[in-house]
C-alpha cells in the first residue's frame, strides 16, 4: 500500500466531506491508496475489551477508543471491534482490516470505503457522525 498522509488527489470521488469532518473532530488518520474509487483510512485504535457497553469515542491524542463488551479471549474482542467499526462507519465487516496490534490494546485498523451512487460521501459521513461520541 502506498501511504499518503493528507493527500486525496488520487481519488475518483471527493472524500473531503469525510476527511474534513474527521480532522475537525481531532481524529488522526492516514490515507492509503486503494483500488480505483476506494478511500482507505487507517486509524490508531485503543482497544478496551470487557466494558459494560460497546461504544466508540475519540481520545485526546486523536485515536479511536473502542470499548466492547467482549473479552480479549481467542480474538473475541478483535471481532467485536471490527463489527462495531463496520456498523458505525457504514461499511461491511469485510472492508475493515486489522493492520497491526492483533494481541495488544494499541491497534492500527484500515477502513476501505468504496463509493457508489447509493453509498456516496454523504452516506458515509452520516454514519460517521452518528457513531462518534
Amino acid at each position: 500500500m502506498n501511504h499518503l498522509r493528507g493527500e486525496s488527489s488520487f481519488m475518483t470521488k471527493n472524500p473531503h466531506l469525510i476527511t474534513d469532518f474527521l480532522r475537525e473532530r481531532g481524529v488522526r488518520f492516514d490515507l492509503s491508496k486503494g483500488e480505483e474509487g476506494e478511500l482507505v483510512l487507517i486509524f490508531g485504535v485503543v482497544a478496551k475489551p470487557g466494558g459494560r457497553q460497546s461504544k466508540m469515542m475519540v481520545t485526546n491524542e486523536g485515536d479511536l477508543a473502542i470499548q466492547v463488551t467482549a473479552r480479549a479471549v481467542d480474538g473475541a474482542a478483535n471481532k467485536a471491534i471490527i463489527k462495531l467499526l463496520a456498523r458505525g462507519l457504514g461499511v461491511a465487516a469485510s472492508r475493515v482490516e486489522l493492520v497491526s496490534g492483533q494481541r495488544g490494546k494499541q491497534k492500527r485498523i484500515a477502513i476501505h470505503y468504496i463509493f457508489s451512487d447509493h453509498k456516496n460521501e454523504n452516506f458515509f459521513l452520516k454514519k460517521i457522525k452518528e457513531s462518534l461520541l
